[in-house]
């Protein structure tokens, strides 16, 4: 059964409650399960009476690491802009299911934001948004990705074989870590070493991320390497 990002915090709340639960968590663990809460991630969708969310996936990276093209492999059509012009990406796309009613509050820079929308019931309880470079030298576009970054569930952090070691990407995973869900993307895979794998785990590792969940992907117009349908579900 399909569930609701809000059910889930709901239910997982309700079971980490039980006294019964001692056994399976320690104090820490069930203190984190009862903070969390859909307040800000709740502020973007329309208040219709609806008391379910769907999950908010943001796709996050540096400049020229293919997150703008991994969001249009996944829609099956061009809706984030990708280029050769750096930095590509200068506003936030949000990939949505019609029936998914958004509205954006004041505290963010409506006229930065692109909506597009598909019919596919099956990712009916995802969002998808592909955010601006954090590390382009548009201030603006750093200032885009720390307003939205509250109202994500989950970040999906790109990189490429050549660009996996950036001092500012590094800097914005330490001091985020431990408020997201996370999962990790080296994407350009095509042209990527296992050293280069084994590395980027490595610097993972330092930055506190104990078992990270880290996928290779290439989206390039030969035939496809990767693990991009393990990510897509």
């Amino acid at each position: 059964m399909a569930y609701a990002y809000s059910e889930l915090v709901n239910l997982t709340q309700r079971w980490a409650a039980r006294p019964d639960t001692a056994v399976w968590l320690n104090s820490t663990a069930s203190q984190l399960l009862q903070q969390l809460d859909g307040h800000q991630p709740e502020r973007l969708f329309a208040n219709d009476g609806i008391d379910t969310r769907p999950l908010i996936v943001a796709f996050m990276g540096g400049t020229g690491v293919g997150k703008s093209t991994l969001l249009n492999r996944l829609a099956g059509k061009a809706i984030a802009q990708a280029g050769i012009v750096r930095p590509t990406s200068k506003e936030v796309t949000l990939y949505h299911h019609h029936s998914i009613s958004l509205n954006p509050h004041d505290g963010l820079p409506l006229a930065h934001i692109k909506l597009a929308h598909h019919h596919d019931d099956h990712k009916k309880n995802l969002v998808w948004i592909d955010m601006p470079d954090f590390d382009s030298t548009e201030h603006s576009n750093k200032q885009l990705v720390l307003q939205w970054l509250p109202h994500i569930d989950v970040l999906i952090y790109v990189v490429s074989p050549e660009r996996y070691r950036d001092e500012k990407a590094w800097r914005l995973l330490l001091a985020e870590g431990a408020k997201h869900a996370w999962l990790f993307v080296i994407n350009q895979w095509d042209r990527g070493q296992t050293a280069q794998y084994d590395d980027f785990c490595q610097q993972l590792h330092k930055a506190g991320f104990n078992a990270p969940i880290i996928y290779t992907t290439a989206c390039t117009d030969s035939p496809q390497t990767g693990q991009f349908a393990e990510l897509e579900t």
